[in-house]
């Protein structure tokens, strides 16, 4: 038996929006995004300056899709990830707005910090490739086929 919102839920395209520094892992979540599909559009920025410029919509990102989903790096030069964190939750319109930060530190204290500032899921980079590719697909499958947004 459906239930109402079902199909669209499972077949609702979504957008992501990466926040990641490092071109390497940058070009795995892409590579990820077109072997998994669940999500229909991925863009890429390289720090933090791009990414809220990004979501306002500034100079060259005027008119790029509003994402329903942002992965956000931890370790960035300049501006932290943390930072980036708590801006972008006072940011009028992306409050709720899901974010998975997706970061190389396995220190407690700091998933614990992701999580008080506002994140909504906090995964370990992976080193090993395959396992990198698993996370990142169930990454994408629940939050682009199984959750609802608001």
């Amino acid at each position: 038996m459906t239930h109402p919102g079902e199909a669209s839920r499972t077949t609702a395209k979504r957008h992501i929006l990466v926040i990641e520094d490092n071109p390497p892992d940058a070009l795995l979540t892409e590579l990820v995004h077109d072997e998994v599909r669940h999500c229909s559009t991925l863009d890429v920025v390289t720090n933090g300056t791009d990414a809220l410029r990004y979501l306002r919509q500034e100079g060259e990102f005027e008119n790029r899709q509003r994402p329903d989903l942002l992965m956000l790096d931890l370790k960035m030069p300049g501006e932290s990830g943390f930072d980036l964190l708590i801006t972008i939750r006072r940011l009028k319109g992306f409050e709720l707005i899901p974010i998975v930060v997706f970061s190389g530190s396995y220190y407690p204290a700091d998933a614990r910090k992701a999580y008080e500032l506002g994140a909504n899921a906090v995964i370990h980079k992976p080193a090993e490739l395959a396992e990198f590719f698993r996370v990142i697909g169930a990454c994408y499958e629940f939050w682009c086929t199984a959750s609802v947004l608001p």
